[in-house]
């Protein structure tokens, strides 16, 4: 999918998404609770950060319907433009940086390498598998916490305590994001009427 950061319009950065309403590829329904809802373009969100070492600036934040995060679209110098996992204390205007060769500022919105990033920091958007692509604390309001480099037990590894407070093993060239997750108040909003769990795709179901 990184094919669409070659062009600029902001439309060839979404798709329109299928619904199932709840059934696999035979017809059979497989998961109950599920049908109607409004009809949702998905965005293309570049969680490997592929555009590398080249500053881009902060157009604007949006609600994304297909994540509880928020996301933001970001401009780069050449015309490319894409979507991210907005961290929390990001703004319209902001510059970020992704880079995997060097040292950059501790910056909310940066992403770099976790041996470049120090101990203690708050990071989300981390990846399990260098290259792979953002897997840890991409929900509302996750973060985790880089814990040590060095004495981990395992030569060219970091310890990270992630939201679930378990503590994991990952490669130092893995890449990401400096801050926690945008929207940490997700949980506690109310829908306020039966009709915005429809719109969502969830049916009314007998306690």
């Amino acid at each position: 999918m990184s094919s669409f950061l070659l062009s600029s319009p902001v439309r060839e950065l979404t798709v329109y998404q299928k619904r199932t309403g709840g059934r696999n590829n035979q017809g059979r329904m497989t998961a109950r609770g599920r049908g109607g809802g409004s009809r949702h373009r998905y965005r293309i969100v570049d969680f490997r950060r592929a555009i590398l070492d080249v500053p881009g600036t902060v157009q604007r934040l949006e609600r994304d319907p297909n994540r509880t995060a928020h996301i933001a679209l970001i401009s780069y110098p050449d015309n490319r433009m894409q979507y991210i996992v907005a961290p929390h204390g990001l703004a319209p205007g902001d510059t970020i940086l992704a880079t995997r060769s060097r040292e950059i500022d501790i910056k909310v919105g940066n992403a770099m390498c976790l041996r470049h990033i120090p101990i203690g920091s708050t990071i989300c958007c981390i990846e399990s598998k260098i290259g792979g692509g953002a897997t840890f604390a991409r929900a509302a309001g996750s973060c985790a916490t880089l814990i040590e480099k060095e004495n981990t037990g395992r030569p060219n590894y970091a310890l990270v305590r992630i939201s679930s407070k378990e503590v994991r093993l990952i490669h130092l060239d893995c890449m990401a994001v400096i801050g926690s997750v945008s929207n940490p108040l997700y949980h506690v909003q109310s829908l306020g009427k039966a009709g915005r769990s429809r719109w969502a795709g969830r049916l009314p179901f007998s306690r």
